[in-house]
């Protein structure tokens, strides 16, 4: 079994507040560019959430800078006591929730609408809540178990005492098992898979990564390949993309958070602005996919020529 540092210890509370509510939100996130978006998610996170107890989770040379921020936003800072600056961190940060009910957020996510308390209801239901219906990111994944069982994305989870106590150990110990793990939601599919705790299905909404038809979501979440492109590194174009979220209230279908369609504006009587509009999302949508395809063949080309 390989492992990954020493199991954490109890975590040290920098940041005091009145007591620990029942339930909270977690950000788990080490090193300077992962609590910087970590800030971002928790400044938006504020706008919508004001008053849910939050908990940011990271390294101690992060922690130390935190202050001044964490008393203007109201959040609690813990220290990770063994960081690795890998997956291995969010699972190990949010075995150290200090909440009975956990909402955990990836640092890449951004809040747009209420969330937190239709969250902690479905914990009444279900042991942990997940969005499923995520492609598998290995092949052994789907001889272990079946390709007809998909992957669950971990960037937005919800768990009850029970979860914590019991499946993220198990998680932990699953993912450090596993040959060179790269990814921690390969661990997660398979400890739902062999546990008996219930794992309720999160809707898109709660979890958006861009991609298919979607009306008021409640929660952007910019992953990796999403991060790469114009739109979010431009912090002015990201706050726009985020706002046109936020403001809109009609159903549509996105590609890389780019609108495709939209049944509002195909069926509007306004007719050129709409047509437009329509038009140029088409657009955008096309060039996404094609860009991908091209850096995609680009890749598998300079896999197979004989370089030297």
């Amino acid at each position: 079994m390989k492992r990954i540092g020493p199991p954490v210890e109890p975590p040290k509370r920098l940041q005091k507040g009145a007591g620990v509510p029942d339930s909270g939100i977690v950000y788990v996130a080490t090193g300077q560019k992962f609590v910087d978006m970590a800030l971002e998610s928790i400044r938006y996170l504020r706008e919508v959430e004001p008053d849910e107890s939050v908990t940011l989770i990271t390294d101690a040379d992060q922690a130390a800078r935190l202050e001044k921020e964490a008393e203007g936003q109201r959040f609690d800072v813990l220290q990770l006591p063994a960081p690795q600056f890998g997956f291995i961190d969010k699972v190990d940060g949010i075995g150290l929730t200090p909440y009975k009910r956990t909402i955990f957020l990836d640092a890449d996510t951004i809040p747009i609408r209420p969330f937190a308390q239709d969250m902690y209801r479905a914990l009444d239901f279900c042991n942990l809540v997940a969005l499923g219906g995520v492609g598998l990111n290995h092949d052994w994944e789907s001889q272990l178990f079946s390709a007809a069982l998909s992957q669950y994305n971990t960037g937005v989870l919800g768990l009850d005492s029970r979860a914590i106590k019991e499946f993220v150990p198990e998680w932990r110990e699953t993912f450090l098992a596993e040959d060179d793990p790269k990814h921690d939601q390969s661990s997660f599919r398979a400890v739902v898979l062999r546990s008996n705790l219930r794992c309720g299905p999160l809707p898109p909404a709660f979890n958006f990564m861009g991609h298919g038809s979607v009306a008021r979501p409640r929660i952007l979440h910019f992953t990796g390949a999403r991060r790469s492109q114009s739109f979010y590194k431009s912090p002015q174009a990201r706050r726009q993309l985020v706002g046109e979220f936020a403001a809109n209230e009609e159903p549509g279908f996105f590609a890389h958070f780019a609108t495709a369609s939209s049944a509002h504006a195909v069926l509007s009587p306004r007719g050129g602005g709409r047509l437009s509009w329509w038009l140029r999302g088409t657009l955008e949508w096309f060039v996404v996919r094609w860009s991908r395809f091209f850096r995609r063949s680009i890749r598998l080309l300079a896999r197979t020529l004989p370089f030297r």
